[in-house]
């Protein structure tokens, strides 16, 4: 096999160490972009396992799900459900606002709350 070097990390698993980098096959692209900053090792595992627990979410429920990965662990995870009067107030969101989300970002605010 050959490779071609995509970009580096941040750094490896520790701060001290020197930066590590994502290869990828001769000829062939990456499964993603990275649209801001510059990610490391960990960031690339959570994003990872965040993508394959919303894909099943997904096909489990037929809804917009959403996931938060911290340091390899799942710290939350949801689907795209209205919100009720108490979860508005607990989000920090207006009713009107929360029924203003769509699908995909109600899923996220869920998840990212599900870790206070």
């Amino acid at each position: 096999r050959v490779y071609k070097p995509e970009f580096p990390l941040k750094y490896g698993c520790n701060p001290q160490q020197k930066p590590a980098r994502i290869l990828s096959l001769l000829n062939t692209n990456l499964p993603f972009t990275v649209l801001n900053g510059t990610p490391g090792y960990i960031n690339l595992l959570d994003a990872a396992n965040a993508w394959l627990l919303v894909k099943e979410l997904r096909e489990a429920t037929g809804l917009a799900a959403a996931s938060s990965f911290k340091h390899v662990s799942p710290a939350g995870a949801a689907v795209a459900v209205p919100l009720k009067d108490v979860e508005c107030a607990a989000y920090e969101v207006t009713p009107e606002a929360a029924a203003k989300l769509t699908p995909s970002a109600l899923a996220y605010l869920r998840a990212r709350n599900a870790d206070p």
